[in-house]
């Protein structure tokens, strides 16, 4: 593996992730897919060669058209495939039934989702409104937003620590939206 390329990656954990890979080079784009393609075209040439975008099976944003658009020839490696929860295990049931459960802690559209998908299946609706949400995004906050809670908390950005800010920021047992 050729660490000496430079990595931009979407936020604070896969920027961490590639510098503990041993990638010398590495710089967060602060979170969402339309901010790594304004990184990169603000640092890269499309002249320079092709990109590699090392990510999952499903992602967010096409940030291979966006940085089409922009005169970069993108290929896509899909390096992991994320499977969907079935259902809520029976410790997650319990929790969210009697506690002492606060809230949960949502990073992306797609488990927000599948988070109130299970919460529905497990009939457990009604006792998330007694829970906060604390999403990552405005887009994880909007998936999340299909069921009532207690509150939803959206990170002022998109990166790990902003989150724990929006957690620490006040007590959970007060939600507000």
């Amino acid at each position: 593996c050729r660490r000496e390329v430079a990595v931009l990656a979407v936020g604070e954990a896969s920027a961490r992730a590639a510098t503990e890979a041993g990638f010398a080079t590495v710089e967060p784009a602060g979170g969402d897919v339309e901010a790594l393609a304004r990184l990169v075209v603000g640092r890269l040439d499309p002249a320079a060669g092709a990109l590699c975008h090392a990510a999952g099976d499903t992602i967010a944003g096409d940030l291979g058209r966006m940085l089409g658009r922009a005169g970069f020839d993108y290929r896509r490696q899909v390096l992991y495939r994320a499977r969907r929860a079935r259902r809520l295990s029976p410790a997650a049931v319990r929790a969210i039934k009697k506690g002492p459960l606060d809230g949960v802690v949502l990073y992306s559209p797609r488990t927000a989702a599948t988070f109130v998908e299970l919460v529905r299946k497990a009939r457990l609706v009604r006792a998330c409104k007694g829970l906060t949400a604390w999403c990552l995004s405005p887009a994880v906050g909007e998936a999340a937003a299909d069921i009532a809670w207690g509150g939803v908390r959206v990170a002022a950005r998109p990166e790990q620590a902003a989150m724990v800010e929006n957690i620490a920021a006040r007590p959970a047992s007060a939600p507000s939206n």
